[in-house]
């Protein structure tokens, strides 16, 4: 669905975090090329002054996170990786797939319409099908 400049809706960074969107996008796409997409956790201060900068963060500026920057490591040969194979934590690894899982939920409910629409999930840039005239 193609959607006009003053109809789009934007996610809740948090959200966008908590839900897996941030780590499968690192993951399956810019980590392989050195790139990390990065999100700043609203600072925890203590006592008062904490509730004092997390109302004016919320209240004002609507979000207790936002999205920072990119990391760049395209240097390294091997990309950028989380390395849950060598996670101590077994709820960090058991977190990471309820992400990936929740991901690829979303994925699979969209993937047979893109598949009509597309001939692929991804979007093509160029025609999927060439147009040839037969004279």
């Amino acid at each position: 669905m193609q959607v006009s400049k003053s109809k789009i809706k934007h996610i809740d960074i948090t959200e966008f975090r908590e839900k897996g969107y941030l780590q499968e996008v690192n993951r399956r796409f810019f980590h392989p090329i050195g790139l990390a997409l990065v999100i700043s956790v609203f600072p925890r201060y203590g006592g008062f002054l904490y509730h004092i900068v997390k109302a004016f963060k919320v209240l004002i500026l609507g979000t207790k996170e936002e999205i920072t920057g990119i990391w760049d490591h395209r240097e390294d040969p091997e990309g950028m990786y989380f390395d849950f194979l060598h996670q101590s934590d077994p709820n960090r690894r058991l977190q990471a797939l309820l992400k990936e899982m929740y991901v690829e939920a979303e994925i699979f409910g969209r993937r047979e319409i893109r598949e009509k629409m597309f001939g692929n999930y991804i979007e093509p840039i160029k025609p999927f099908m060439l147009e040839t005239k037969n004279d």
